[in-house]
Parts: structure tokens; C-alpha cells; sequence
């Protein structure tokens, strides 16, 4: 057996698990621990999304992760991890900070933290530099870190329903970027290098009524689509 499917059965704890898994969903149950799936070395899809995890063992060796589900849960900390391949769901769970050694998944490419309170992104986020998508939504986040300009192959950032007041200039760096969701923060200006980015397509600005901003249409003379 390669992979097991639980979802949605209300479980509380998992099973004796098949160490040759290498996949395991165990979504939309009840489940307060996940002891067990840190034996599983050659898992490849994790998914403990809608559960009531606190907290999750180490996973750390499992080397051949690349995809890990822990959305949904009340985890206060993020659990050592190997350098996931493709994709980290953490989102709407009671983190207060994210490590950083998050900024060592060198090879992640989807990462979505929304909905904690974490109210900063740390540095380290610099480093995920395979990233091409990344979601930080309703954070309480009141500044975006300068590092995340490192981010080259990023094509989506959604900052959306934040209370963020201004963008770093390097933000101007995410030369592959396409989709800038900015909705309902508190900006006032936007850094003029975002008119230099090549290939946004679509700007969201909506619900920031103190935002003033005149090149705009600069941006939407070459097709960007602006909301505003």
C-alpha cells in the first residue's frame, strides 16, 4: 500500500500507519496528535488539514516531502521540516512567528500562512527563493520585510486584509511578478518601483481609501489591470 485515505472519518488518533506509505490524508477528522507520521520516510503528501493539532512531531526526515497539508488546526508553532518540494499550507492556525529556518525550504515553491496572528513576516523569507506563490492574508501584518524583493520567480503575492501602511522599494525587484493583492490595508503610497515590474498584469488596491497614488495609469496603459 502506497497511500491511505481517512478523511472525514472523526478520528481522534491515527492507526498503526504502513511505513512504506507515501501518502497519507488524514483530512476533517478530529485529531488531537499525529505521533506516528514521523516514521514515515518515504511520505511524499501529508495532509492533517481540519484536525484539532496543537502541535506535530518533528518532520524533518522526511526527505521526499512535497506537499504538507497542516491548515486548519490550532498549531501555536511550525514543526521542524525537510526542504519541502512544492508545497507548505499553514494557514488558520494560532501561529504567532514563523522560524527562521523557514527561509531554508530553498525549493518551495507555495506557501500560504494566512490567517495567523503572526503580525511580521520574518527576514528569513528571503530565502524561499523558488517560490512562485505566497498568501498572507489577515496576519495583522503592519510591514513587509525588504527580503521578500528577493524572491525573483515569485508570480502571486496576496497581502490582502492587513494593516500595512507602506511597501518596501524592493518590492520593485519581483521581476516575475503578476498578481499584487493588496485589498483593505492601510496604504497611503506605493513605492514607484512597482510601474517598472514587466509582467504585472493585475494590481488590487481596493478598500485603502488614504491611498493616493498618480502614475497608476501608467500601469494600466500597458495592460496591468488596476482595481482600485
Amino acid at each position: 500500500m502506497t497511500a491511505l485515505r481517512l478523511d472525514g472519518r472523526k478520528l481522534t488518533t491515527l492507526p498503526a500507519l504502513d511505513p512504506e506509505l507515501t501518502e497519507l490524508s488524514a483530512w476533517r477528522n478530529a485529531l488531537t496528535s499525529a505521533d506516528g507520521v514521523e516514521q514515515l520516510h518515504r511520505l511524499r503528501v501529508l495532509n492533517l488539514a481540519d484536525n484539532q493539532l496543537r502541535s506535530v512531531p518533528s518532520l524533518e526526515k522526511l526527505t521526499e516531502l512535497h506537499t504538507l497539508d497542516l491548515g486548519h488546526n490550532r498549531l501555536s508553532a511550525v514543526p521542524d521540516l525537510p526542504d519541502i518540494g512544492q508545497y507548505l499550507y499553514l494557514h488558520d492556525n494560532a501561529l504567532t512567528s514563523l522560524p527562521e529556518a523557514l527561509g531554508e525550504l530553498g525549493r518551495l515553491r507555495y506557501l500560504n500562512v494566512s490567517a495567523n496572528p503572526l503580525h511580521r513576516l520574518p527576514t528569513a523569507v528571503g530565502g524561499l527563493r523558488g517560490l512562485v506563490e505566497l498568501r498572507a492574508e489577515r496576519c495583522g501584518l503592519s510591514t513587509v520585510p525588504p527580503a521578500l524583493g528577493a524572491l525573483r520567480r515569485l508570480h502571486e503575492l496576496s497581502l490582502r486584509d492587513n494593516a500595512i501602511a507602506e511597501l518596501p522599494a524592493t518590492i520593485g525587484s519581483l521581476a516575475g511578478l503578476r498578481r499584487l493583492d493588496l485589498r483593505n490595508n492601510g496604504l497611503r503610497t506605493l513605492p514607484r518601483e512597482l510601474a517598472d515590474l514587466p509582467h504585472l498584469d493585475k494590481l488590487d488596491l481596493r478598500w485603502n481609501p488614504g491611498l493616493d497614488v498618480g502614475w497608476l495609469a501608467d500601469l494600466e496603459a500597458r495592460g496591468c489591470i488596476v482595481w482600485r
